[in-house]
């Protein structure tokens, strides 16, 4: 059980921190980090770890809609 708790845990923290250099506008870095997440995941069954997964998408898009902006404002 202790090992199903840590591998959550992990993955968990893993999501977060890819959340954390997305906003700091590293998305190439994040997308691997988050990736490692996934494959860590596996089967993992977590409503957290879910909501910490929706929670980097949103950021995702909010990166990308950024850059799209400071893109076209600098034309």
């Amino acid at each position: 059980m202790a090992g199903r708790a840590e591998g959550r845990a992990r993955t968990r923290s893993q999501i977060k921190l890819a959340s954390l250099v997305m906003v700091t506008g590293d998305p190439i870095e994040a997308a691997a980090l988050g990736t490692q997440a996934l494959n860590w995941a596996g089967t993992l069954c977590s409503h957290r770890a879910v909501d910490d997964l929706r929670d980097l998408r949103a950021r995702r898009t909010e990166v990308t809609e950024l850059r799209h902006h400071d893109r076209d404002r600098d034309r």
